[in-house]
């Protein structure tokens, strides 16, 4: 954001004392277009002439249906007028705060206290300068060649399969209690593939998987899992069972078959006084209407 640079002393000038409040009030404002627009303190005629509105509005009194228009005035004694641009722009030549030019009107000692034009050009092309030496410096740490190639790419990583490998070399395969073909090879297989501790799979799917590394071997079963994963991540427990499918697709139907459907004896309720009553009558009705004995 630019700015303009006034002393903390201008008040005690005596060109400032010459001119007035309205006069400070406009140099002020001349200075803030010269710096805006790089014109080293020349301000054109007609643009003198809007740099300060000395009519404002104040809000309607009670009972008025419009706003009412106020104006600026200087008086002195019983003589007054309304003040107007070209009454300031009087006042600053008067005071020597401004100098007229051609076309318009010069600020005095414009350069002495305010940045030139060639000063703020120059500024600014230093700081564009440091600016892309900046980001050149900081692509080249990044390893980058341009800007453009550092952006992230955002496209879909497309799964391709991976065999999980079977860790080799442990020193002293140990099974796990109970499950024989659950050496460390088996275990660590199963936990490359998940991520996961082995133990977090539960005693039921150890089990099964305990089966699946005896009936098939170690290998298969790895193989299985590298075409369950296809890349994603899965759960020990969806490996050993999805193996399962893999390696035995009919096992659904042989654990069906092999276990038996349980049932339960029926066992007949005991009837109440009046139901066993009723029960008895009907059966004697029908036995009248077969004319049994």
């Amino acid at each position: 954001m630019p700015w303009i640079k006034v002393d903390d002393h201008y008040d005690e000038h005596p060109k400032f004392a010459r001119a007035g409040p309205l006069g400070v009030v406009m140099w002020l404002a001349g200075l803030a277009y010269c710096n805006r627009n790089l014109t080293d303190g020349f301000i054109p005629w007609s643009v003198a002439r809007s740099l300060v509105a000395w009519e404002y509005l104040r809000p309607a009194p009670d009972g008025a249906e419009r706003d009412l228009i106020w104006s600026v005035g200087a008086a002195t004694g019983m003589h007054g007028q309304d003040v107007d641009c070209a009454f300031v722009i009087d006042l600053l030549l008067d005071s020597g705060l401004w100098a007229e030019a051609a076309g318009g009107y010069l600020v005095h000692d414009y350069g002495d206290y305010q940045p030139t034009k060639e000063d703020i050009l120059s500024e600014r092309k230093a700081w564009a300068e440091r600016k892309a030496k900046s980001r050149r410096d900081s692509s080249r740490d990044s390893g980058a060649d341009s800007p453009r190639e550092s952006r992230p790419r955002h496209t879909r990583p497309v799964p391709v399969p991976v065999p999980v490998p079977v860790p080799t070399g442990s020193s002293e395969p140990v099974a796990r209690d109970g499950l024989p073909n659950l050496d460390g090879e088996a275990l660590a297989a199963l936990e490359a593939a998940s991520g996961h501790v082995a133990s977090m799979a539960g005693d039921k799917t150890l089990n099964e998987y305990d089966r699946l590394v005896g009936d098939h071997g170690l290998p298969a079963v790895v193989v299985a899992f590298g075409s369950l994963a296809n890349g994603k991540r899965m759960t020990a427990r969806q490996l050993v069972w999805g193996a399962v499918k893999v390696l035995e697709p009919f096992v659904s139907d042989r654990v069906a078959a092999d276990t038996p459907v349980p049932t339960k004896p029926f066992v007949p309720r005991k009837l109440e006084p009046w139901e066993q009553e009723f029960r008895d009558a009907v059966e004697l009705q029908n036995a009248a209407a077969r004319g049994d004995s």
